[in-house]
């Protein structure tokens, strides 16, 4: 009976032992109350060592976030991707245009972007290969940001890159003058024909 008693407190010794060099440093995976319905962590929860809900309910991603079903969200706002705003300017060099990136438009609320030249140059928005290999993965999926024409004078026109068209609202223009502000929608349209992305402008005059 002894030795079956000296076994058990080995054995448990010995689990003990792992417990404590396998979590020795390391946060435990789950606390709070659980059980089979739900899980209540009061300290909130993380991946990694990154907060995703603290423990007051607020939720982050800092990654990409993918639903399927519906979202309802109030109070709804539009950020950037690393809160700043880019700084883009149109080259000097002929043909004289900022050519956007699927990063600047999929990433970026406001993209502020500044002439250098002296009178006018060409916005060329990004084409639709690259804007379907960042954030326009579906048909019907749709992309909004805003463009500043950030030059103390001149004006920028839109252009468009492959396979894209550009649309405007009635009687409205493609260009924008000096510290006017631009509303641009991309949106994919088809998968099966060309133009397979239009552009969206709304020029607040």
């Amino acid at each position: 009976m002894t030795n079956k008693l000296l076994s058990i407190g080995h054995f448990a010794l010995t689990l003990v032992i792992l417990f404590v060099i396998l979590f020795s440093g390391k946060d435990a995976p789950v606390g709070g109350t659980t059980n089979y319905d739900a899980v209540d962590v009061t300290d909130g929860y993380s991946v990694d060592g990154t907060t995703i809900i603290d423990g007051s309910g607020n939720f982050t991603v800092t990654g990409t976030f993918t639903a399927t079903g519906e979202i309802q969200a109030r109070n709804l706002v539009y950020g950037d991707a690393n809160a700043a705003l880019p700084g883009i300017t149109i080259s000097t060099t002929s043909p004289n245009e900022a050519i956007l990136t699927a990063a600047q438009e999929c990433d970026n609320s406001i993209l502020d972007i500044a002439s250098g030249v002296a009178s006018t140059g060409t916005i060329r928005l990004a084409s639709a290969t690259v804007m379907f290999a960042d954030c326009l993965d579906t048909v019907g999926d749709t992309r909004e940001f805003v463009v500043l024409n950030a030059s103390s004078s001149g004006y920028l026109t839109f252009a468009v890159g492959g396979s894209s068209t550009l649309v405007t609202a009635p009687s409205a223009t493609s260009s924008i003058d000096a510290r006017e502000y631009a509303r641009v929608t991309a949106a994919r349209v088809t998968s099966s024909s060309n133009p397979w992305l239009t552009y969206i402008i709304y020029v607040a005059q």
